[in-house]
């Protein structure tokens, strides 16, 4: 903790977590910012979070930000730079896509709680990644998911996605 003298005065500031395995680790605090500057202070410290949260626990950070802390599944930046990387690639290829919603995730959350809603999510990216395997499923928003199925035959991903 900081100390200062008898002449400071804290006028504003900014408080960001940063977990490791959902547990919180720390926190980083950023006092007396200037708004005259203009910028998304709440950006940057969240950024800078977890910037410090990955190197006191050792993290890499491209493999915290690329995995969804919740199902442990890609998350939406590999998806992305995935289809960049298709809409970029002079080559031709076919790549199927499959999203899916999951329904029921709001009332499970209203009526059974949060935890019960987390349950279904983790317990829903398993199933997934069961039948089209981890490195092929990603978790792009609240309750959706996204398969790319690169190298697949068509009838064997509409078969797959049946038995979802």
């Amino acid at each position: 903790m900081a100390c200062y003298g008898d002449d400071y005065q804290l006028n504003n500031g900014l408080l960001a977590p940063f977990y490791e395995r959902g547990e919180l680790r720390g926190l980083v605090a950023v006092e007396n910012l200037n708004p005259a500057l203009n910028l998304d202070f709440n950006y940057l410290i969240e950024l800078t979070a977890d910037f410090v949260g990955a190197k006191v626990t050792g993290k890499n950070l491209e493999e915290q930000r690329d995995n969804d802390v919740l199902t442990k599944l890609n998350d939406r930046h590999p998806y992305l730079a995935k289809l960049n990387f298709y809409q970029k690639s002079q080559t031709s290829r076919t790549v199927g896509v499959a999203f899916m919603d999951l329904n029921g995730l709001k009332k499970a959350n209203d009526e059974l709680g949060h935890d019960a809603g987390d349950k279904m999510l983790i317990a829903s990216g398993n199933l997934i990644s069961q039948a089209f395997g981890r490195d092929y499923v990603y978790r792009v928003g609240g309750d959706e998911f996204v398969v790319r199925a690169a190298r697949r035959n068509s009838k064997v991903i509409v078969l797959l996605l049946r038995k979802l």
